[in-house]
């Protein structure tokens, strides 16, 4: 497992972090940064994957949990203060964000091969059964990665602003209009209009790089319904140069395009109600994204797995539902342990 060795970038912005007041990386930042060591593995095809890992494996219960980010992000966004007490964590830049190889043609990488890249990096890492927790997009893969194993090494699953799959076959209509899903003719691959939403993905990765967030930041720091996360978030520097470093990781343009096919254009390869582990779902009740939108994602997704438990939190929206705050972290540790009980 080579070192990564990253182009470290500069420590005071090109520009204020949009509506937060932040400049730079505080020490304290940095510092965590070091603590969990970035570096990378090669997966059977050759493809280089980058992760962090957190906690010790080795303590007395300690339980491995893979955290799979959303799209357009990278695997900073779970980067904490302090190693959660009981877990073990790791997280890895998904295919093609970060330093992660891009697998190409990305309309070709399916769930399967998902699937089977999430347990090579675990038998990498000497992982045996683990709990999925899983942003946005990233709950996605978990869900289906979850359909696929059925409980041989998947003890449960911790999703955090989930999608639901507008493509299964008892969304009503009126509940696709709520959950939110792109007319079929913008598919990156296959619409006839395709072209509008390649070019948008592309032209969102040079506003990245310049650390322009305001696309990301826009919504969730006027809203109403999202005032109390919001608040949090930008008078915490630390959790906001996590959002900082996790969205410097969209750098290509085509791994997002790969997200959108498999998660929001077309109906999912598994279906979720075949889903039978411990499921704990927290989404932000002001939560407004696409494919995402409270109430109605969280509770398709709660109807259709049986025995999961939902929790909408008032004053949430999307992009702070996740960070390295007490909240979050209560939430992720009370899941496993009941997920183990």
């Amino acid at each position: 497992m080579a070192a990564v060795t990253p182009e470290s970038p500069p420590r005071v912005f090109p520009r204020e972090i949009f509506r937060t007041g932040v400049t730079e990386y505080p020490d304290e930042y940095l510092k965590a940064k070091e603590r969990v060591n970035e570096r990378s593995l090669t997966l059977k095809d050759g493809r280089v994957v980058s992760y962090f890992t957190d906690g010790d494996k080795s303590a007395p219960g300690a339980v491995p949990v893979i955290c799979l980010h959303g799209g357009g992000e990278g695997k900073w966004s779970w980067l904490q203060k302090t190693p959660i007490e009981g877990i073990y964590q790791v997280a890895f830049d998904r295919m093609g964000y970060g330093k992660s190889d891009l697998l190409e043609p990305v309309n070709k990488y399916t769930f399967v091969t998902a699937y089977q890249h999430v347990l090579e990096i675990a038998d990498q890492l000497e992982i045996d059964k683990f709990v999925l927790c899983g942003f946005s997009i990233g709950s996605s893969w978990a869900m289906q990665i979850a359909c696929q194993d059925k409980g041989k090494r998947v003890q449960g699953l911790v999703l955090f602003g989930l999608m639901a799959d507008a493509g299964h076959p008892k969304m009503d209509k009126k509940t696709v209009g709520k959950v939110g899903k792109p007319p079929k003719c913008l598919d990156p691959f296959t619409g006839c209009c395709g072209c509008i939403i390649r070019g948008e993905f592309h032209k969102y990765v040079p506003k990245n790089q310049n650390y322009d967030f305001k696309l990301a930041f826009s919504r969730e720091s006027t809203l109403p319904t999202c005032k109390i996360g919001w608040e949090k978030l930008k008078a915490d520097p630390f959790w906001v140069c996590t959002k900082v470093d996790s969205f410097l990781a969209y750098n290509r343009g085509d791994a997002l395009m790969g997200d959108a096919a498999r998660s929001l254009f077309n109906p999912w390869m598994f279906d979720i109600s075949e889903i039978s582990m411990p499921v704990y779902i927290f989404q932000g009740a002001g939560d407004y994204d696409m494919g995402s939108s409270a109430p109605a994602a969280p509770e398709f997704v709660h109807s259709m797995i049986k025995g999961s438990k939902m929790t909408l939190v008032d004053g949430y929206g999307h992009v702070c539902i996740t960070g390295p705050n007490e909240l979050f972290r209560e939430q992720l540790s009370s899941s496993v342990e009941k997920i183990l009980s």
